[in-house]
């Protein structure tokens, strides 16, 4: 069920997000930008999505996963949308800004090997995009932008 902004998966929409989680990150190799594009960043295109399905080999940082999952999830329309947010620091982990791909609640990104409750990540959410391609991003409900982000936050 979907209702404007809220998208309410069945047991079977979960499932396919499992699976088109599952069919990415198990052959996807975490690779840096500046290592993989020599760029700070670089997001796929098609062509680039091609290129790795040419060449069987998936190696992106966290954006182009979730780009990967995204399409994967298109191609049996299932509703999903990206996200922005900050994951905060753990252990040696400085924190860091991270995308991933969200269906009804339920989280999908290269920092876990299995979807995950959105609400259960530990991430503060800062932004979605839409669910249609060229629907706008909005900013998460209670984040003001002209105040101070996650990473200005103390800990």
């Amino acid at each position: 069920m979907r209702t404007a902004d809220i998208f309410i998966p069945t047991p079977d929409q979960v499932a396919a997000f499992s699976d088109a989680h599952r069919s990415v990150h198990e052959g996807f190799d975490y690779t840096p930008d500046l290592e993989r594009w020599r760029t700070p960043e670089h997001w796929l295109s098609a062509c680039d999505m091609l290129a790795m399905d040419a060449a069987d080999e998936y190696r992106d940082d966290c954006d182009g996963h979730a780009l990967l999952v995204r399409r994967e999830c298109r191609k049996s329309d299932l509703p999903n949308r990206l996200g922005f947010c900050w994951v905060p620091p753990r252990g040696q982990f400085e924190g860091g800004y991270h995308l991933g791909t969200e269906c009804g609640g339920w989280w999908s990104c290269c920092n876990h090997a299995h979807i995950i409750e959105r609400e259960r990540t530990g991430y503060v959410f800062i932004s979605l995009s839409g669910y249609q391609p060229g629907e706008p991003w909005h900013y998460v409900k209670g984040f003001d932008p002209a105040g101070l982000w996650p990473h200005q936050v103390a800990p």
